[in-house]
């Protein structure tokens, strides 16, 4: 079950929340985060299956980008190009996007050390809320959120959970490093 849950993660994120899904034409986040090819290249599975799922690979460390191809036997690969960018503390937004996508999809993200990977998913009705309040900019149309440009104080907001909790913290996506890679220090 967390293999499937995977990789329709990957493979089907503009679609993932169901026919809801929170996207953005801008990249979500303060700053790209500098990247350590050691913590983040390397070959990805979903807690405890022992079954490679995602190859990710740095492409730019500076920039904060990488490429996350999801393997899946019964079709061809998925290639999901992803921005990071900061957030708070170890958190940062990972914003994903297949090749023929124009959006991204914001999500946070953690890398424990380079062996573990914890992803968490927006909860779409509090970012429905708060963008029909007008405390987000964006807008809600056909059962999709798109976020407008965020500044400091957009992020401030999510970050500091003040409006409630935006991502859903309960049911986390969890990546197991299955090549031994990995860093003492990110």
């Amino acid at each position: 079950m967390k293999r499937f849950y995977l990789l329709v993660l990957f493979a089907c994120l503009p679609a993932f929340s169901g026919c809801h899904s929170v996207t953005s034409p801008y990249l979500v986040g303060k700053q790209p985060v500098t990247l350590n090819p050691e913590i983040w290249n390397g070959k990805w599975g979903p807690e405890c299956s022992g079954e490679e799922a995602v190859r990710i690979e740095v492409l730019d460390k500076d920039r904060g980008l990488l490429r996350a191809t999801v393997l899946n036997p019964k079709d061809p690969p998925e290639v999901i190009e992803c921005n990071l960018r900061s957030a708070a503390g170890d958190l940062i937004f990972v914003n994903a996007k297949e090749q023929k996508e124009k959006d991204y999809h914001p999500w946070l993200i953690r890398n424990a050390g380079g062996k573990m990977i914890i992803l968490w998913s927006p909860d779409y009705d509090r970012f429905k809320s708060l963008v029909e309040k007008g405390i987000l900019p964006g807008e809600s149309t056909g059962g999709d959120i798109s976020l407008g440009l965020l500044k400091s104080e957009h992020l401030d907001i999510i970050m500091s959970e003040k409006e409630g909790v935006l991502f859903d913290w309960k049911d986390p996506v969890i990546l197991i490093r299955l090549d031994g890679g990995g860093a003492t220090k990110p």
